[in-house]
């Protein structure tokens, strides 16, 4: 079951470890450096922004310096993303909410706090 206390615990992680093909699992490192690839692509110093449409709005997970309603054109929300894990099993598939081409989203925008260089 995907909960806060289950991603924080490992709980979660180890889960998918074991439930899911190696080829679709992302180790510690690989994650990192997909995260550095994409900061590398903002301006220098420029804040680091999180748009949240869905559970994140209410739960999130993160350290949160600032937040304000955000609208985000172009993409709309849509339960795109076939799940095998988390809240469902291989042998039970679920859903799970997303952005889609098209339409607008609401939701609200965190400014995470900046990183120690």
């Amino acid at each position: 079951m995907l909960t806060r206390e289950n991603m924080l615990n490992g709980t979660f992680v180890r889960v998918h470890e074991a439930l899911l093909p190696a080829n679709m699992l992302w180790d510690a490192e690989k994650i990192r450096a997909s995260m550095n690839s994409t900061l590398e692509e903002r301006p220098t110093g420029a804040p680091v922004w999180i748009f949240a449409y869905g559970s994140l709005m209410w739960n999130p997970v993160l350290a949160i310096e600032e937040m304000q309603r955000a609208r985000l054109k172009g993409w709309q929300r849509s339960f795109c993303i076939r799940l095998i894990s988390g809240r469902a099993t291989p042998d039970v598939p679920g859903r799970m909410l997303s952005l889609d081409e098209g339409g607008i989203t609401e939701g609200i925008a965190f400014r995470l706090p900046r990183l120690a260089p």
